[in-house]
């Protein structure tokens, strides 16, 4: 009996991978896109399809369109991941300075962790302001930008942010320190 199981267990996720690899050629499928596609909306299906991420990052070749517009691609990516970054710097800095409490060795270990995840926490609510907020508003710095530069420079800068509020923080830095390993330097 369960060596039946097992073979339809087999058979069944032979076939699921047939089908994945069907999907994924029927996402990479159509390869020529010109300037009418650039106004195109994506969907959530679009953004969550198998291999789209992926797929995402081919427009730069996908799209038949002059290669001074996906010069202006590019630097529309390099001007919005610094505008992310230094945000995120600034923010963090602030966060560091004026919004978090110095090490004190007085306080227990326990104590010290809080403090540390609180910290984390409110820096987690400012990255999503950060995201949310340039996400939304921010305007493309280039012509004839297609939605998939959209997503994937936003879901890029992302990490530019996560990198930014963390880079200036040594507060956070003393405190895990503190707690993990009882040195204060």
């Amino acid at each position: 009996m369960s060596d039946n199981n097992s073979k339809r267990k087999t058979k069944t996720s032979r076939n699921m991978g047939i089908q994945l690899g069907n999907r994924m050629t029927q996402v990479t499928k159509n390869r020529s896109k010109d300037y009418s596609d650039t106004k195109r909306k994506l969907t959530r299906d679009d953004l969550a399809e198998i291999g789209k991420i992926a797929d995402n990052g081919n427009y730069y070749i996908d799209y038949k369109i002059p290669w001074y517009y996906k010069l202006l691609w590019l630097i529309d990516s390099f001007i919005t991941g610094l505008i992310y970054l230094m945000t995120a710097v600034v923010l963090g800095w602030v966060v560091d300075d004026y919004a978090v409490k110095t090490l004190d060795t007085s306080d227990s270990k326990f104590f010290v962790f809080i403090q540390a995840c609180g910290e984390v926490l409110y820096l987690i609510v400012v990255f999503f302001a950060i995201v949310f907020v340039y996400g939304s508003y921010l305007p493309d710095f280039s012509f004839y930008a297609p939605p998939e530069h959209s997503f994937l420079k936003n879901y890029s800068s992302g990490f530019f942010v996560i990198f930014g509020l963390f880079a200036l923080d040594p507060k956070l830095i003393q405190k895990l320190k503190y707690v993990f390993y009882g040195t204060t330097s």
